[in-house]
């Protein structure tokens, strides 16, 4: 081969050796927009952090959780911020959090607007993920509006398996937790938000989604009790191990 040719060659090598790694590296990103409210907002941050320091995909996240905000109010004439960021970000994952009560007073709401989103994710590229809240605290005033568990955790898995979408149990776990943890307090005291484990707990869960690894073994949040961490960890792995077997059954694709 003559010098030139080679030349020639040994650049066009260097030109797709230097593409593959740009793209093995953009394949290692993973880009999410967080629609909710106040559920939302004190999770979306952690979850991004947790699993890019744990060595798993670097995560690239936006938010959308203004308080009290439902779907129809996210979704409005379908011009809204929301759906503007769908079209236009570019992500993998959209996850989509309802206002706690709409799924004991606004089913048809939640069901009609849910649709309306999903159809716009999967138009723009991407793949919605149904956030599962949890119960509220039926000792408190607050919290019995939002109580019991099993209408939330059936609202959100309808919509899933309607759509074929990922589903993120959160609620189930925090069943499970306090089930097991009788003793264990997951809510602030209004009955309805979460609080430092009820945050950790909401993170194991989706850490165990987007990565499909156990959250068993994490590093513990400052400001998480001890004994709780391990308790916590365990619970969101044994709820996302049955809700991932019915995901499969249902024909969805996992991450």
């Amino acid at each position: 081969m003559a010098a030139g040719g080679y030349a020639a060659h040994m650049k066009i090598f260097l030109l797709l050796a230097c593409l593959a790694l740009v793209a093995r590296a953009r394949a290692g990103d993973l880009k999410i927009l967080w629609i909710g409210n106040s559920y939302t907002a004190p999770v979306w941050q952690l979850v991004s952090d947790v699993v890019t320091k744990s060595g798993g995909a670097k995560v690239k996240a936006e938010a959308l959780t203004p308080g009290g905000f439902m779907w129809a109010r996210h979704f409005g004439d379908g011009n809204t911020e929301a759906v503007q960021k769908i079209r236009s970000g570019k992500f993998k994952y959209v996850v989509l959090q309802d206002q706690s009560q709409a799924a004991f007073a606004l089913q048809a709401e939640m069901k009609t607007y849910g649709a309306k989103f999903v159809q716009e994710i999967r138009a723009a590229g991407a793949e919605p993920i149904f956030y599962c809240t949890w119960a509220g605290d039926p000792k408190t005033e607050a919290g019995k509006l939002r109580w019991p568990q099993a209408p939330i955790t059936e609202a959100y898995w309808a919509l899933a398996q309607e759509h074929k979408a990922l589903f993120a149990p959160v609620g189930p776990a925090w069943e499970l937790a306090l089930k097991t943890q009788p003793k264990l307090k997951l809510h602030l005291n209004d009955g309805s938000h979460p609080n430092s484990e009820g945050r950790y707990l909401t993170l194991c869960v989706f850490y165990a989604l987007l990565t499909g690894k156990s959250p068993v073994g994490l590093p513990p949040q400052a400001a998480v009790a001890p004994a709780a961490v391990r308790p916590l960890q365990e619970a969101a792995w044994k709820t996302h191990q049955e809700w991932r077997k019915k995901m499969q059954n249902a024909g969805l694709k996992l991450p």
